[in-house]
């Protein structure tokens, strides 16, 4: 059912208006920017933003929404994603129907302010917009932080006001790109762990006020507190606001089970340590295994990716690629001379992780720490139960819990 309503509204949203609109705006026309937001979809996280050209005269009620995509291939549109590649489209859409899709099909708040713009800037304005929903025109190369629903707002705006637009910040303290995009991605913790772990230290540095408009509520929020100033006028640039359904808002976390399971985990590896060598042998193999899979796709972001937000990545200290040979190489029971050594560092470099982490919550999702330490815990035990072979030999891997005493080989 959750599927059938995605793809009903998706289908909906995406309904553009066909062929450009002739007409002038009247005196009575009015622009509004509209928010949209959070959603339970992972993509509707973070709002929506889009501007709405209303004449009552003319009869056109029409929301210009940049935040149209193809979701047909779920798996080709998460490649694409990964990959940095993903297209959105600017499309034209009847508002009564944006606002009814939005509120009674996806229980998602729709606020409207509309802004103190002179007959000249709403035609100038309009006509903007109806250039770029052209065919040449609509399609752009979609990024979350620099290129989206919200910052192509941003710029139609500065396009019609120049830079007589002040946007200030909602907050006078410094914010980063992962700071400001976290809270929503707690609404869901596993892909605030993923989010967070494949964020870079570009992620992590200081942005202007300007830069933090890529999140919708960040617009609405400076486009409140922003003036239009020119010789001619001082003026708030929003005349009126108002909640059409709801009130947008930062979604609730809550209790982040995620982060409960994972100590649970922890707590229940570190209780049976002495217990069951072969179930251990798979839980080894499939915790080295998660963190070579994680190795790679740092790897991927930081070095194949066109995402520049994904490089130079920290976490590529205890995320090794070369992990996954090394579950291949517990799973059969193996041991070779340099799977000690190996063990040994990935364990204290995991530990190193663990305490950076620790001092820095801001950077890295709690829910990691537990299971940082229980890959840390257990490459120090698989260390200890690689014994020594001779050398250009490999033998069977004795099975150890780490509290035997080590026999001579």
């Amino acid at each position: 059912m959750n599927r059938l309503t995605a793809r009903l509204s998706g289908m909906l949203l995406c309904l553009a208006l066909h062929g450009p609109a002739t007409a002038q705006l009247s005196d009575s026309a009015q622009v509004s920017l509209i928010t949209i937001g959070p959603g339970q979809a992972i993509y509707s996280l973070w709002g929506h933003s889009a501007l709405r050209i209303y004449d009552p005269v003319e009869g056109i009620d029409i929301a210009y929404n940049y935040g149209t995509f193809d979701f047909d291939s779920r798996l080709l549109f998460m490649v694409r994603f990964l990959y940095g590649e993903l297209d959105y489209a600017l499309s034209r859409q009847d508002f009564p129907s944006l606002v009814a899709i939005s509120w009674e099909v996806e229980g998602r708040a729709v606020v409207e302010q509309v802004l103190n713009l002179s007959p000249d800037e709403r035609e100038n304005l309009f006509r903007y917009l109806e250039q770029n929903a052209r065919a040449e025109y609509r399609i752009y190369r979609y990024d979350y932080f620099f290129d989206n629903c919200s910052t192509r707002i941003r710029d139609a705006l500065e396009h019609v006001l120049g830079d007589t637009t002040l946007f200030q910040a909602v907050t006078p303290t410094a914010s980063t790109l992962r700071q400001l995009s976290r809270p929503y991605s707690r609404a869901k913790p596993m892909l605030d762990v993923v989010m967070n772990l494949a964020l870079g230290l570009p992620a992590d540095a200081a942005i202007s006020g300007r830069e933090r408009l890529f999140l919708p509520l960040e617009l609405m929020e400076s486009a409140g507190r922003a003036t239009i100033r020119s010789p001619q006028r001082v003026t708030p640039l929003v005349t009126r606001t108002d909640s059409l359904r709801g009130s947008a808002a930062v979604p609730d976390t809550g209790t982040s089970w995620t982060l409960v399971m994972a100590w649970l985990l922890f707590a229940l590896a570190a209780g049976s340590a002495g217990r069951g060598a072969a179930v251990w042998r798979v839980a080894d193999a499939v915790l080295l295994s998660a963190a070579g899979l994680a190795g790679l796709l740092l790897y991927f972001l930081w070095l194949v990716s066109l995402h520049d937000v994904a490089g130079p990545n920290l976490h590529v200290v205890w995320a090794w690629p070369l992990h996954l040979f090394l579950a291949l190489e517990v799973a059969r029971q193996r041991s070779a001379r340099w799977h000690r050594p190996y063990f040994y560092v990935a364990a204290a470099t995991t530990a190193l992780t663990v305490a950076v982490a620790i001092l820095m919550p801001a950077r890295n999702p709690s829910a990691a720490i537990p299971l940082l330490l229980l890959l840390s815990y257990r490459c120090a035990i698989l260390g200890r139960s690689a014994l020594p072979a001779k050398p250009g030999t490999a033998q069977k891997l004795v099975p150890r819990t780490g509290f035997e005493p080590v026999l001579p080989a």
